[in-house]
């Protein structure tokens, strides 16, 4: 395995490394950029550094956007004629049509965002 130290860095982007214990490439990569801004010493500068260093090897660090599952499709499917009854039922509320599949689409939406789990990738 390749070491960090044998890289062509700057002191500083060195050192800061070295006070996060990434010793290895493989340790490297599995950082993100966020990871490494927050250590001491460790500027734009730096990271920009370090990214180039990394193309030229075609690596890259870990992506900073957290992972999703989708939910199963088959959770939101509402049968047909259940929907023709919450549609009537809206109609004899004095709801428009409109506005019914407005809010249809409001709670829908907001069903879907509270089943979608969501896991981030461990920092460290």
């Amino acid at each position: 395995m390749t070491r960090v130290d044998d890289l062509i860095l700057s002191v500083r982007s060195k050192n800061a490394l070295r006070n996060m214990r990434i010793e290895t490439i493989s340790d490297l990569v599995q950082r993100t950029e966020a990871d490494l801004m927050c250590a001491k010493n460790f500027g734009r500068k730096s990271l920009k550094e370090i990214r180039e260093v990394l193309a030229e090897m075609d690596l890259s660090l870990a992506p900073c956007v957290p992972t999703i599952t989708p939910p199963s499709p088959s959770l939101f499917r509402v049968p047909i004629e259940e929907r023709a009854r919450w549609r009537q039922a809206a109609v004899a509320a004095g709801i428009s049509v409109p506005e019914w599949r407005r809010r249809a689409c409001n709670i829908r939406a907001t069903i879907e965002l509270a089943a979608l789990p969501t896991t981030t990738q461990p920092g460290l």
